[in-house]
């Protein structure tokens, strides 16, 4: 064992095993991987062609992003949850605190990956919930030589393979193009944050564009044909009728006159002249399906079903109102957006905390959804005023510096107290509030005058006596 392997032990005592013993070999790999990211013959970029669905259309997680409301549905999950204040905390007998002395406060707060040099906190997040959204998201954990995190790098997921040991421990392979040339490497789980969408054994997640290749490939295939159908005039619209049979020649000459000079929405009005006996027969058309409005629902309800966005927020009103609008809003956020965050939390928690941290629960991290109501001042201002309690809004739950610091605000001298139940019960009896106290200080009898001390008052010109205080 090194000096450093030594040195380590004393900082971090586990039983991880080491990369030689889950080594990527036939002895230690199911038949099976979780995700296969290169075909047969080893050609990498696999992911971008996809998986051949029933309307022919080929599915990978790029092709699903040029539906527009799937691109919707993944874009407003990622950037919501990837713009929440979310950090490292430390527990105080007070409550909680942001631990701004623990190593990984920058890291998380500021810049994953310092020694990198690849993205800010905002785009490493929004880059690991967009992969999460299609099944899985994958982090390698750059160490040091005691074992704290460095730096977090977001890898493609479509380049990680997930295995299981005999043991049923799981480990990842990571498949680079690197200038051409293909680099492999192999992970251990206290090395890669791991965060899953729909899982069926907690290992891997199933992937969205495999397991909805059907209802994805409808949608890319949907606006496939309105692309068509637009590019040839949004008219299939008729044929042209000779008095006599055609040659080839001529059939094709004919052909190539009318799509070069009538085809495309440029062409779109021009005058027609026919010669030879021809006429222009015009098919019959149905508004609804030159509108597509059908197709174009159908792949926007389809999208919130898949991803759990209400559809209101795929920007489709049509059904919207005040009330369920809030209603959506609520949902969205905790059966929606929750889920991810705990998720994440939990995840970061065990990977990249050390053992003494974990388990005595004295650091942890937390998204704050407080900051969805920035945008909204009537909102905050609402929910600031429930906070704070009082007499005319109960019990509260935050102070006043509390709110001032969310506000990015200077704090303020007596802010810290919290409008305590206490408070709320003198408030509503104030006999029940501590008397004042009248009893007079014995200090203060040093001034009162001697009853029997004359003094320099005068009363009519004669001097006269101090009068006694009453019994």
């Amino acid at each position: 064992m090194s000096f450093l392997s030594t040195l380590r032990s004393f900082f971090i005592a586990d039983d991880r095993p080491k990369i030689s013993d889950v080594s990527p070999t036939a002895e230690n790999r199911n038949s099976t991987p979780f995700e296969v990211s290169m075909s047969a013959d080893g050609w990498l970029g696999i992911g971008d062609i996809g998986i051949q669905s029933t309307s022919g259309v080929f599915v990978s997680r790029r092709r699903a992003l040029t539906v527009p409301a799937i691109w919707s549905a993944v874009d407003t999950i990622s950037k919501t949850l990837a713009s929440l204040p979310f950090g490292i905390f430390r527990e105080t007998e007070y409550g909680s605190e942001k631990a701004k002395g623990h190593p990984l406060y920058n890291i998380i707060r500021i810049t994953p990956a310092p020694d990198l040099q690849l993205y800010n906190a905002y785009s490493f997040r929004y880059g690991l919930f967009m992969q999460a959204c299609f099944g899985d998201a994958f982090v390698k954990i750059h160490r040091n030589g005691i074992g704290r995190p460095t730096n977090l790098e977001l890898l493609n997921s479509e380049d990680v393979t997930v295995w299981q040991k005999p043991n049923g421990q799981p480990y990842y392979t990571v498949t680079r193009n690197v200038g051409g040339v293909s680099k492999f490497e192999t992970l251990l789980p206290y090395e890669v944050l791991h965060i899953k969408g729909l899982t069926i054994d907690g290992i891997a997640g199933e992937n969205v564009t495999t397991i909805h290749r059907d209802s994805i490939g409808t949608s890319i295939a949907a606006e496939q044909y309105g692309n068509f159908f637009f590019a040839n005039g949004a008219n299939p619209s008729g044929a042209l009728v000779f008095p006599q049979e055609l040659k080839k020649e001529q059939r094709d000459a004919a052909e190539k006159k009318i799509s070069g000079k009538f085809g495309g929405v440029r062409n779109v009005g021009k005058t027609m002249v026919l010669d030879a006996g021809a006429k222009y027969e015009k098919f019959s058309l149905n508004p609804q399906e030159a509108s597509l409005n059908d197709t174009r629902n159908f792949q926007v309800n389809q999208a919130s079903r898949i991803f759990g966005v209400p559809v209101p927020l795929l920007a489709q009103m049509d059904k919207a109102t005040l009330n369920n609008m809030e209603t959506m809003g609520i949902q969205f956020v905790t059966l929606c957006l929750r889920p991810w965050a705990v998720q994440v939390e939990q995840e970061f928690a065990v990977k990249l905390l050390t053992q003494t941290e974990l388990y005595s629960e004295t650091y942890f991290f937390r998204f704050n959804f407080a900051g969805l109501l920035r945008g909204d001042t009537t909102a905050r201002a609402s929910y600031y005023k429930q906070a704070l309690g009082g007499p005319s809004t109960g019990i509260g739950w935050m102070s006043v510096n509390e709110i001032r610091e969310l506000e990015n605000l200077d704090r303020v001298d007596d802010g810290d107290e919290v409008f305590t139940a206490e408070k709320m019960q003198a408030s509503q009896n104030p006999a029940m509030a501590e008397p004042a106290d009248t009893t007079e200080d014995p200090e203060d009898m040093t001034d009162t005058e001697d009853p029997e001390e004359p003094t320099n008052d005068t009363e009519n010109g004669t001097p006269q006596a101090s009068r006694k205080r009453a019994n």
